[in-house]
């Protein structure tokens, strides 16, 4: 199983390394789950939901739509693809589905553009901060030109 976190748009950065984990999970036969980091709240309990597929975020609408897009990208590339939703905001909430879920790849960009969230990983990768909190599970970090880098 590969899990990437994935967003409503706002961080250019997780478009390349969902495209990348779709890819890995084509060439692998591994189920992918897109870890949506919208609505992530230190106020939310329990600490993720899901998994969910296609159908149920459809009859859900609301503010999971954006991730329907996501979805049928990878269905379009023959991969098995479901959701997760955060609910601790940040690096931390990616950990936590990436042990929740039992991952056995993570896949993240090595770097991210902005504030809040993103801000964090301009000191060390979100890739190599995943990975320090989960040892236990591969890493690949994808770089802003596309490359990927096992951490």
């Amino acid at each position: 199983m590969i899990v990437t976190p994935v967003d409503d748009g706002e961080v250019a950065e997780l478009d390349g390394s969902r495209r990348a984990a779709i890819a890995l999970a084509k060439l692998s036969g591994a189920r992918l789950y897109l870890v949506d980091r919208v609505g992530a709240s230190w106020t939310l309990t329990p600490h993720g939901e899901g998994p969910v597929d296609r159908d149920t975020l459809v009859r859900a609408g609301g503010e999971a739509a954006h991730m329907i897009p996501q979805l049928d990208e990878a269905i379009a590339a023959g991969v098995d693809v479901r959701a997760w939703r955060l609910s601790l905001p940040g690096i931390g909430g990616f950990d936590d589905a990436v042990d929740q879920l039992g991952a056995d790849l993570a896949v993240s960009p090595t770097d991210v553009k902005g504030r809040g969230w993103t801000a964090r990983f301009r000191q060390r990768s979100a890739s190599e901060r995943a990975h320090e909190r989960c040892p236990q599970v591969p890493m690949i970090g994808v770089d802003q030109d596309g490359s990927l880098r096992l951490m």
